[in-house]
């Protein structure tokens, strides 16, 4: 009998190493998270192109480039300690998070304190310094309402989970997949639950804000890690691209028909997106990415992603309020002005911001005792 086209594998003989494509992953989750902040509409406009209409959907769920971030992380955490088979050092694997988050994080609590100077408080600080940052907005991040700094709450919400990962590293370690599964089930009920007691968008995205709506992508990119060491050198690159191809196509009917008010699929969205968000990881990690120049080049742009994803919006609206009216587009046009005035304005500082601030401290982490 012919062996089974995925087998399960020893661990100990999977080699793991970091690929190109995933920094090329983040530079698209980047960019889906910026079509969304400047989608431009409400209400998906009436067009009888459906690749237009495709396209707009896929500005409007372009969040759906947070969950990809989230679930990625928990996979990088989870391959570096082998599923928990490896000790993580507590200290030092806070130590490397610090170094790796705030400072740039520490550079726009500044620009919103020099903002605010007159009303700052102390408690505004200790809002920052203890990563409280998903709080104080009703619809995203903390001082929003007086500088666009807010998609800094993702960063309040993983850093949390920094703080437990090694826990529950140690506690649910990735050879109890059960025990996993049931971690999420328990997140999934409490949604519901909560749903029932606020429905409508008030649940929805005071979950998609927090631990509750996003705990179980962490848990799902662990699992993910997992599933990748036993079976990943099983699956040839022909099969990932086929996983991929499909994970894709159903990525994109999801963003066809996801209504985050629509009670009780919003309290599953955020673990199917997880799950397709680790289905793309995966066949990636694989595939090892777009070679090339072009390959290169986009993994670079991937390697900035986390000083665009805090700068683009205040880069964005800054340039926009004072340029934006002067430049007449259609909506489809519209995406065009991002490019020009957002896109490319904040990318050349992130590349700055990258270089002199980013990786000094990264260095710094990595040095030896």
């Amino acid at each position: 009998m012919s062996s089974p086209i995925i087998e399960k594998t020893d661990i100990s003989a999977v080699k793991w190493s970091y690929s190109p494509a995933l920094d090329q992953l983040r530079f698209f989750a980047a960019g889906l998270v910026c079509l969304n902040h400047y989608s431009g509409f409400n209400n998906i406009p009436d067009t009888d192109n459906i690749f237009l209409r495709i396209f707009y959907h896929i500005e409007k769920q372009g969040s759906f480039g947070v969950s990809i971030f989230l679930v990625l992380s928990a996979f990088l955490f989870t391959m570096n300690c082998r599923g928990g088979r490896r000790p993580i050092q507590y200290s030092v694997f806070i130590k490397k998070r610090i170094a790796r988050i705030f400072p740039m994080y520490i550079i726009i609590m500044l620009l919103l304190m020099t903002q605010i100077r007159g009303t700052w408080t102390v408690l505004d600080f200790l809002t920052f310094l203890f990563m409280q940052v998903n709080t104080g907005n009703p619809m995203t991040g903390f001082g929003h309402a007086f500088l666009p700094i807010g998609p800094i709450w993702t960063i309040g919400v993983e850093f949390q989970f920094y703080l437990i990962f090694p826990l529950l590293i140690a506690a649910l370690p990735t050879t109890r997949l059960p025990r996993l599964i049931l971690f999420i089930s328990v997140f999934i009920i409490l949604r519901v639950l909560l749903g029932l007691w606020s429905l409508g968008a008030a649940s929805y995205y005071n979950c998609y804000h927090t631990l509750l709506g996003r705990a179980d992508q962490f848990m799902i990119g662990i699992i993910c890690a997992e599933l990748y060491m036993r079976y990943g050198n099983r699956i040839n690159k022909n099969q990932a691209l086929l996983i991929l191809i499909a994970t894709l196509s159903i990525i994109v009917f999801y963003m066809q028909v996801f209504n985050p008010i629509s009670y009780p699929f919003n309290a599953f969205s955020f673990t199917l997106e997880a799950l397709l968000s680790g289905g793309i990881i995966c066949s990636l990690q694989i595939l090892r990415g777009l070679k090339g120049i072009l390959g290169t080049g986009i993994a670079n742009l991937g390697k900035i992603s986390y000083s665009f994803y805090l700068l683009h919006l205040p880069v964005g609206i800054i340039i926009l309020s004072h340029f934006g009216d002067r430049i007449h587009f259609t909506h489809f046009d519209h995406t065009l002005k991002t490019l020009l005035l957002v896109i490319l304005p904040a990318t050349g500082l992130s590349i700055l911001t990258y270089h002199s601030i980013e990786v000094p401290f990264m260095r710094l982490a990595s040095r030896k005792n």
